[in-house]
């Protein structure tokens, strides 16, 4: 692999600050639990039943912080670290 320091990232060439917030971004603090709760919306299909927590779907419960990447809403953006 060779690096090319004039690679293009959508169009345009990116300089070292390029993808980092500037002095004014609000920067905040969140569980993903809490964001979640906050903000996922139910998709309406009226054909889907709630399956009772890893009964019955072959699946293991979750733990605490976990989840399902198939029961994330769609355009949900997810900060992982």
């Amino acid at each position: 692999m060779i690096a090319d320091a004039h690679a293009r990232y959508f169009g345009t060439e990116l300089k070292e600050r390029s993808l980092l917030p500037r002095d004014e971004a609000e920067l905040g603090e969140i569980r993903f639990d809490d964001w979640l709760g906050r903000t996922a919306r139910p998709i309406p299909n009226a054909n889907v039943q709630p399956a009772a927590a890893g009964r019955g779907t072959g699946r293991s419960p979750l733990k605490e912080n976990e989840f399902r990447i198939g029961e994330v809403p769609p355009g949900s953006v997810l900060l992982v670290g």
